[in-house]
């Protein structure tokens, strides 16, 4: 089952410590004001994760707490070292904030209890009055820290983070849109993205562009993943059914390498495929 029996053991171990986890947050989260308290904590974690890491790029100081960083001293990694870290984190809650933005908006512009079709639309001095009231405020509030997230993001000059969170914010649409919901999340997160970019913009944005142009030369230059994604087939072939097993994949993958590289390759740099050879089908 497995051409490294202890490696397999730790990988199955934290697997099942974070399904443990997840199990435990949906659990506490069955009602909706558990659901809120998850969410909000989630907030909060990214909006610390952000502030903390733009501190730190900005001011260019480059520690975390105590530790002086070493690598990615150019970007903004929070309290994590590699800056993919801090963009998956902040990549999965930002659209939490928009979500929770939109808890208040239907709020702050209809009465309470009444449909979306039983009193007709609102007059435009009620409109006004409740736009200013304490819902919006908190809206504003929810709005503003998922900007804050976003330009963290940016600043970690992740490519996939940013991709992903572009796939995030879609994926949200679609699901708030088969109910009926899409529009005001869509306008938020268009609003909250455009106004991230130009920020960014004044700070330094080029890196960012960059970082995407870089990725012709990273597949084609030297011994790049594509390389490593290709030679992976035979690995694949070998194991078909129950992968080398979990956490296995610099050990079984290095048989099958047939280039002179002098680097190691404890990662695909592609989990799917990772996932694949080391499970299997």
């Amino acid at each position: 089952l497995s051409i490294d029996p202890y490696a397999t053991w730790n990988a199955t171990l934290r697997i099942i410590s974070l399904t443990l986890a997840a199990l435990l947050v949906r659990h506490n989260a069955v009602e909706r004001r558990g659901r809120l308290i998850v969410a909000s904590g989630l907030l909060a974690g990214g909006l610390f994760q952000a502030g903390y890491g733009l501190f730190e790029f900005i001011s260019g100081r480059q520690h975390i707490f105590g530790f002086q960083k070493i690598h990615f001293t150019d970007v903004a990694t929070g309290t994590f070292i590699n800056r993919n870290h801090l963009a998956s984190y902040l990549e999965m809650i930002i659209p939490v904030a928009l979500g929770l933005a939109m808890l208040c908006f239907p709020r702050a512009t209809r009465p309470a209890g009444t449909g979306s079709d039983s009193m007709g639309p609102l007059k435009r001095t009620r409109r006004l009055a409740v736009a200013g009231g304490p819902e919006s405020f908190r809206a504003l509030l929810l709005l503003m820290g998922a900007f804050l997230m976003a330009i963290a993001l940016l600043m970690s000059r992740s490519r996939m983070g940013i991709v992903s969170m572009l796939f995030a914010l879609v994926a949200g649409g679609l699901a708030m849109g088969l109910r009926g919901r899409s529009r005001g999340f869509a306008i938020a997160s268009v609003g909250v993205a455009a106004v991230a970019v130009t920020f960014a913009s004044q700070i330094d944005i080029l890196p960012v562009v960059k970082r995407f142009h870089q990725v012709r030369d990273e597949f084609g230059a030297g011994y790049s993943r594509l390389d490593v994604w290709k030679q992976s087939g035979a690995l694949l072939s070998d194991y078909p059914i129950v992968g080398s097993g979990l956490g296995t994949w610099e050990a079984a993958f290095s048989p099958f390498r047939d280039d002179t590289a002098q680097l190691r390759v404890d990662f695909a740099h592609n989990d799917y495929l990772e996932f694949t050879a080391e499970a299997g089908a």
